[in-house]
C-alpha cells in the first residue's frame, strides 16, 4: 500500500526547471507530490499540534487572497487522506479577512494551503477544492496535490501565548499606506498565494534577513527569489496566470496581518542581487491592514541558516554565521563496482559543528549558472561534534546537469556550502538514543542511513537493523564495511537486497524488495519505543512508513529524510 501520486509539471514549470538546470532534481521530487494527504508520515500528528495555518482563496471578482487561521491545538484535520477538515468552532479569521465570504459565496472552489511549524523548520503544503462549508462547523477541502516542502528560509519562532488585546478594524485601499510599507520592509517571512496552470491555487512561504524585501512605492513591492527545491511551482504559475497574494503578519510586535493582492511577474538576469539572479516584482491592486488582529504573540528564536545577506547589509545577522564557506575538493574516489557513485572530500577553512544524517548544501559554480543542490555528510564529525573535512556521495544521474558535472571536476578546485541542516538523525531533537533503531533506504538513500550508523559506533547497547534495497550489486555502496561491521557488533544486522530478478545472488543477499513481512522477520525487540530512519524514493518511504505503523512502531517514530521536504 502506499500515498497515491499522479502530479504532472506544467509548460510554465517544466520552462523553468529547464532554464534553471534544475529538471534532474525537480524530476527527483516529482514523486514526492501525491495526490492525497501521507497520514502514516506524521502528518495528522502535525496537524493536531498547531495554532496556525495559512490558506488561499479567490474572491466574488477572481482576487486571490491570503489568510491567517488560527485555533485551538486540533483545529485542523485530516479525516482521511483525501479530506482536510478546518473545525471553524475551535478556529478564528481575522476580523476583516474576506475569507468567510469567499468560501462561502465564491464560485471559484479552489484553494491553497500551507501548514508551518516555525519551530522545527517543516512545512506540508496542501491545495484543493472547497466541498463543505459551514461558519460554525467544518470548512473542508477535497485534497488534490499535497507535500512536504523544504525547511529553507524558515526563521525559527514559537508561540508563547495569547494577545491580550485585539483590534477589530481593517484599513483598506488601492495603495500601501506608510504603516504597511514599513510593515513589508521590516518582514523576514511572508507567504505567497499563486493559481496554477491545472486550476488549483497554491500557497507558498519566503522568508529572508529583515530588508529583504522592499515596498518600493504604494502600488509596488520587490523581493530576491532565492534558489528553493527547484520545482518552480510558484513561478511557473506565474508564466500562466499572473495573479498573485502576499500575506504578512508581525508575529512578535505588534501582531499586525496584511493582506495584499495584485499580480506577479520575475526577472531574470539581475547579477546586482546577492545570492539569486531572479527578482519578483509585485504590482498592487487592493490591500487590507489588521492592525493587531493574529491572536497569537510569538517569540523569535533564530533565522534560518539559509538566509542569504543582502545587499543593503544586516545588522541583526548573527556574528558566528560561516556560510556561506568556501571549500576545496581534496580527493574523489569511485565508490562502487559500477562507477556510478563518486565519493567527494572537502576541506574547508574552520570547524563547523554538524551531526550524523545531517546534509550540506551547495552552491555550485556551474557553466550554465549557480546550481543549489544537498548532499549527505557520509562521515560523522570528529571533533568534538564539529570538523572541517567533509564527505559526500554523488550519484551521477542520467542527464542529470549537477551530478554529471561532479563527476568531471578534478581535486584542488573550490566550492560554495550555503548551509548545514537536516533532522534525520537520531542525535537531534531526542534527550537520549534509542535502544532500538531501524534504518532502511534504498539507492543513494544509503548515504544518510551509512552516517547515522557510523555515529553510532561506539554506543553497543544500542540495536540497530539495517535495510538496504539496490537494484544492481555493482551499484551499491557500503557493502563491505555494513558486513564487516555486523561481524563485530552482536546488536547489528544487515539486511541488503537486490530488486533484479535476473542478477546472480552473492552471499547473503536476498532477491526482492524491503516488505513488511521482511522487516517484521528481523526487527526481534520492543517496536513501541523504536525509532525508524528513512532514506529513499517517495512511494519507497510511503510504502515502508505503511509497513512499520503496522508493526508497531508509532508513527511520530518513522523519520524521513529532511531535504526533500
Amino acid at each position: 500500500m502506499h500515498v497515491a501520486t499522479g502530479y504532472a509539471f506544467h509548460s510554465g514549470e517544466l520552462a523553468l526547471q529547464k532554464r534553471d538546470g534544475t529538471a534532474e532534481t525537480a524530476s527527483r521530487l516529482n514523486s514526492y507530490i501525491k495526490t492525497e494527504i501521507d497520514v502514516v508520515l506524521g502528518r495528522n500528528d502535525f496537524f493536531h499540534e498547531l495554532r496556525t495555518v495559512y490558506m488561499s482563496t479567490i474572491d466574488e471578482s477572481g482576487n486571490l487572497w491570503v489568510s491567517e487561521i488560527s485555533g485551538e491545538s486540533g483545529f485542523l484535520h485530516a479525516q482521511d487522506p483525501k479530506t482536510l477538515t478546518v473545525k471553524m468552532s475551535k478556529a478564528m479569521v481575522v476580523p476583516g479577512d474576506p475569507f468567510l465570504e469567499n468560501v462561502e459565496r465564491s464560485k471559484d472552489r479552489r484553494v491553497g494551503m500551507i501548514a508551518i511549524k516555525f519551530d522545527i523548520a517543516r512545512r506540508y503544503r496542501t491545495n484543493g477544492t472547497l466541498s463543505a462549508f459551514s461558519p460554525d462547523g467544518d470548512v473542508a477541502v477535497s485534497v488534490e496535490e499535497a507535500f512536504g516542502n523544504c525547511p529553507k528560509y524558515i526563521q525559527h519562532r514559537k508561540i508563547v501565548g495569547r494577545r491580550t488585546q485585539m483590534g477589530i478594524e481593517t484599513l483598506s485601499g488601492e495603495r500601501l499606506s506608510p504603516e504597511a510599507m514599513a510593515q513589508i520592509s521590516n518582514s523576514n517571512t511572508f507567504f505567497l498565494g499563486t493559481i496554477n496552470k491545472n486550476g488549483n491555487s497554491d500557497l507558498s512561504h519566503r522568508g529572508g534577513y529583515e530588508g529583504f524585501i522592499q515596498a518600493k512605492s504604494p502600488t509596488e513591492i520587490e523581493w530576491p527569489e532565492y534558489g528553493g527545491n527547484g520545482m518552480f511551482m510558484s513561478l511557473g504559475n506565474l508564466m500562466n496566470d499572473r495573479r498573485a497574494s502576499l500575506l504578512f503578519v508581525d508575529h512578535e510586535k505588534s501582531g499586525d496581518v496584511l493582506q495584499v493582492t495584485g499580480e506577479a511577474e520575475c526577472e531574470w538576469g539581475r547579477t546586482d542581487v546577492e545570492g539569486t539572479g531572479r527578482v519578483m516584482r509585485f504590482k498592487v491592486k487592493e490591500c487590507k491592514l489588521h492592525p493587531c488582529a493574529s491572536p497569537y504573540e510569538w517569540m523569535f528564536e533564530e533565522y534560518s541558516k539559509y538566509n542569504v545577506a543582502h545587499n543593503q547589509g544586516n545588522p541583526m545577522k548573527p556574528k558566528s554565521e560561516l556560510f556561506p564557506l568556501s571549500v576545496k575538493l581534496a580527493q574523489v574516489d569511485s565508490a562502487n563496482k559500477s562507477g556510478s557513485v563518486r565519493k567527494m572530500i572537502f576541506w574547508g577553512s574552520t570547524s563547523i559543528c554538524f551531526k550524523p544524517g545531517q546534509y550540506m548544501s551547495f552552491n555550485l559554480k556551474h557553466p550554465t549558472g549557480t546550481l543549489n543542490r544537498t548532499w549527505t555528510l557520509t562521515r560523522p564529525p570528529r571533533n568534538g561534534g564539529g570538523d572541517f573535512q567533509f564527505e559526500i556521495y554523488v550519484k551521477r544521474l542520467e542527464n542529470g546537469t549537477a551530478s554529471v558535472w561532479m563527476h568531471e571536476i578534478d581535486v584542488l578546485t573550490y566550492h560554495e556550502v550555503s548551509a548545514i541542516g537536516g533532522d534525520l538523525s537520531p542525535f537531534i531533537g531526542l534527550d537520549e538514543l534509542p535502544k532500538e533503531i531501524v534504518l532502511v533506504s534504498a539507492g543513494i538513500g544509503i548515504t544518510p542511513a551509512i552516517s547515522i550508523l557510523r555515529g553510532l559506533e561506539g554506543h553497543k547497547d544500542v540495536t540497530v537493523r539495517f535495510f538496504h534495497s539496490e537494484r544492481h550489486e555493482e551499484d551499491r555502496c557500503f557493502a563491505d564495511e555494513l558486513l564487516s561491521a555486523a561481524e563485530r557488533n552482536e546488536n547489528l544486522r544487515v539486511i541488503l537486497t537486490v530488486t533484479d530478478h535476473a542478477e546472480p545472488l552473492e552471499d547473503g543477499r536476498i532477491r526482492g524488495r524491503i516488505n513488511k513481512g521482511l522487516l517484521d522477520q528481523n526487527m526481534d525487540f520492543e517496536r513501541s519505543d523504536c525509532h525508524a530512519y528513512l532514506c529513499g524514493p517517495g512511494e519507497f518511504m510511503s510504502d515502508i512508513s505503511y509497513s512499520l505503523v503496522e508493526l508497531g512502531i508509532p508513527t511520530a517514530q518513522i523519520h524521513t529524510e529532511d531535504f526533500t521536504f
